[in-house]
């Protein structure tokens, strides 16, 4: 009789024999992050472009080469990466981030569609993608389909914060922001949810980055430069932080570099 080989036991067999690859892969993409947020994008790009050729392509990986070009003004080359993603990025783990680039630059309904296929495929960042339309539909004017998208991070957090990921928190953090303009206590809540993400993920931008833009809104301009400071203080090449105490500059007056 032959002997019995269960799925399960098939499972952890293939998970045996693949799982130094998949380690490798993590441990490359997390020393390629660790060079994105130093700043030394030439070498993010080239780690991640060695991941993405390799058998380490992940959807984290695509997206990571993807935001890294971005972030470095490389929007058409991010598109076209995106686009030629190899096969273990399934298509739609990718939407979100095609929509984000593509609304970066005013391409406002390919992005609509990218983030309504993210959030209709249940891709794992379709919360991310659902934040995003509603910052689109705000920025388009259609501000009562904006502010009812932006309402259901509420039950999504009271539901589930427990469980919500560092970006996820973002996302709720930015929906109840805009959700501000109907109730100015709102926004001591968007800054729980952004600490919140900190928390989750410390090494993240996106929470000091957030804070430092709301705090802007307010009128906070110390708070937003110590805010600001924290990314640029890891990369002083970052754009949208520089961008940001530039803002802070301004609305003082100050016409110097804001960050050596």
């Amino acid at each position: 009789m032959k002997p019995h080989f269960s799925r399960v036991s098939l499972f952890l067999a293939l998970v045996g024999t693949f799982f130094p690859d998949l380690q490798a892969s993590g441990q490359g993409l997390t020393e390629a992050r660790a060079l994105l947020r130093s700043g030394d994008y030439e070498s993010a790009l080239d780690a991640l472009g060695d991941l993405r050729r390799g058998s380490g392509s992940t959807p984290e990986v695509e997206k990571s080469y993807a935001r890294a070009l971005a972030e470095t003004g490389q929007y058409e080359q991010a598109l076209r990466a995106l686009s030629g993603a190899g096969g273990g990025a399934p298509a739609i783990e990718l939407e979100n981030t095609r929509g984000e680039i593509l609304f970066t630059l005013g391409r406002l309904a390919e992005a609509e569609a990218a983030f309504r296929r993210a959030m209709e495929g249940s891709a794992s960042d379709a919360h991310q993608a659902r934040k995003n339309l509603g910052v689109l539909l705000w920025d388009r004017g259609e501000r009562e389909a904006a502010l009812a998208l932006f309402d259901s991070f509420i039950d999504l957090y009271n539901g589930s914060s427990a469980s919500l990921s560092a970006e996820e928190l973002e996302a709720v953090g930015v929906a109840v922001r805009y959700l501000g303009v109907t109730n100015p206590d709102l926004f001591q809540d968007a800054l729980m949810a952004f600490d919140e993400a900190a928390a989750a993920d410390p090494d993240a931008f996106g929470p000091p980055l957030l804070v430092g833009e709301l705090f802007l809104e307010k009128y906070r301009a110390t708070d937003a430069r110590e805010s600001l400071g924290i990314v640029l203080e890891q990369n002083p090449r970052h754009p949208r932080a520089l961008l940001g105490q530039a803002r802070v500059l301004d609305f003082e007056g100050v016409w110097v570099a804001p960050w050596k």
